[in-house]
């Protein structure tokens, strides 16, 4: 597999059917003396090939966890209406900055923006805009606080970043250049930015199934109607001052669908989402300068360092969740009410939902975060999701699975895991969007 490590065939057959492999099945598979572990509480490390391998029966924290969230934001930035420095039309991403105050890409008309905000959240600036001048964008902008109380911003479309000041004045604009940029090639969204304390950046980027799309549209490409296409994410470093590229892979992302319909309103589109699915989510660790990525089919979490090598593989003994009945009926009368609504045949829709290939468990997780203090929290994948709570599996900077901690729904989207908050896009009941901080005690 070119990681130093190997699989038995039997091995191979229950991971690829969802099968639970006893972590000591996993150790011999792995290869590698015995004598070279050392013992976490409920874990065990070895090195294999020069790569670390990391393996946790059970998280060090027990049934206790002392990690609390407070339930209450610190924070909160937004408006339903009349208050245009509080308003959001979109929050694509946003940060914290090392004064207190926070940073957001807001995809308004004529935007992207970036607004800043004070560390109360009043309004201090607004910059960007789409254009090619001075701090304009291109395209949605990846956002990273840099050094020296700057504000970094990564335009693909534009092929350059831009650091800003605290208050929104542009400090300089970098070009990638052509060494670099063909890394972009095929690239359709910027989905993620990771700015390294060396000015080195993670580039993830979603690429669409260049097969499946039509180019005769006069708009461009357009997807196939009726048909699943997977999107996978490349993720690069664009490293030296945009002058070199290095990949680190590309991964799974989504499966996506869509059917056409009509409404006494006019024309209507019904995209799907196949839920079984499995995503390879990604994380950069800023400060210790590696990438992380779950590898879905087999269960577990690889670190890469900016050179774009393997150094370690952390897996979790966790049960698999096994895809029966009760998913399958949720998804259909998903798709059932979905085009309902939308004016799409059920039929046509119920066909294609019909089409996908169901595994036998759920991929282990749907997300990975790294927070500033090098932890890693990958959220648990449930079907149908869970209506009050998501569940994290921390695990520290040296791979041991520290625990689980359950994050309220209301609690919205992460954004950024602080030493000491959490800071996350929410949207409520009337598609408002707003932008909260909430303390996090260790």
């Amino acid at each position: 597999m070119g990681s130093g490590w190997t699989v038995t065939v039997l091995e191979l057959r229950a991971i690829l059917r969802g099968g639970f492999i006893p972590l000591v099945a996993l150790s011999s598979a792995c290869g590698g003396d015995s004598s070279d572990k050392f013992r976490f509480e409920g874990s065990s490390s070895r090195d294999s090939a020069g790569i670390r391998i990391v393996e946790s029966v059970t998280p060090s924290w027990g049934d206790e966890v002392p990690w609390t969230i407070d339930p209450t934001p610190v924070v909160v930035i937004g408006a339903v209406e009349n208050d245009p420095a509080q308003e959001f039309t979109h929050i694509s991403s946003s940060i914290r900055l090392p004064n207190g105050g926070f940073a957001a890409v807001d995809l308004g008309a004529g935007g992207p923006y970036l607004r800043i905000f004070d560390e109360q959240g009043s309004q201090v600036n607004t910059a960007g805009g789409r254009g090619p001048g001075p701090g304009q964008f291109l395209s949605e902008p990846g956002l990273r606080a840099g050094p020296g109380d700057t504000i970094v911003a990564a335009d693909r479309r534009g092929y350059r970043y831009t650091w800003f000041t605290l208050d929104g004045r542009v400090v300089r604009t970098v070009p990638i250049s052509q060494a670099a940029s063909h890394h972009f090639q095929g690239v359709s969204s910027m989905l993620d930015l990771a700015l390294f304390p060396d000015g080195d950046l993670l580039f993830a980027g979603e690429v669409p199934p260049a097969a499946q799309y039509r180019r005769d549209s006069p708009v461009g490409a357009i997807l196939l109607e009726d048909a699943w296409a997977d999107f996978e994410v490349r993720l690069n470093l664009i490293l030296r001052g945009g002058t070199e590229g290095v990949l680190i892979g590309q991964f799974p992302r989504v499966e996506r669908a869509y059917l056409r319909g009509q409404t006494d309103a006019g024309p209507t589109t019904l995209f799907l989402v196949n839920p079984f699915h499995a995503p390879a989510p990604h994380a950069a660790g800023v400060r210790q300068r590696q990438v992380h990525v779950v590898t879905p089919s087999l269960r577990e979490i690889r670190s890469f360092g900016v050179d774009g090598r393997l150094h370690r593989i952390v897996r979790l003994a966790r049960p698999l969740i096994p895809v029966r009945g009760a998913e399958i009926d949720h998804f259909r009368n998903m798709v059932r009410d979905s085009a309902r609504a939308r004016g799409v045949s059920i039929a046509a829709a119920l066909s294609l939902a019909g089409r996908i290939e169901l595994p036998d468990s759920l991929p282990p997780y749907i997300g990975l975060h790294a927070d500033l203090e090098g932890n890693l929290w990958a959220e648990e994948n449930r079907y149908p999701p869970s209506e009050t709570h998501r569940h994290f599996h921390v695990i520290d900077s040296e791979g041991a699975w520290l625990g689980t901690i359950d994050l309220p729904v209301h609690v919205g989207e992460i954004q950024e895991i602080g030493s000491d908050y959490l800071l996350t896009a929410w949207t409520d009941s009337l598609d408002v969007p707003y932008l909260r901080m909430y303390r996090l005690d260790r």
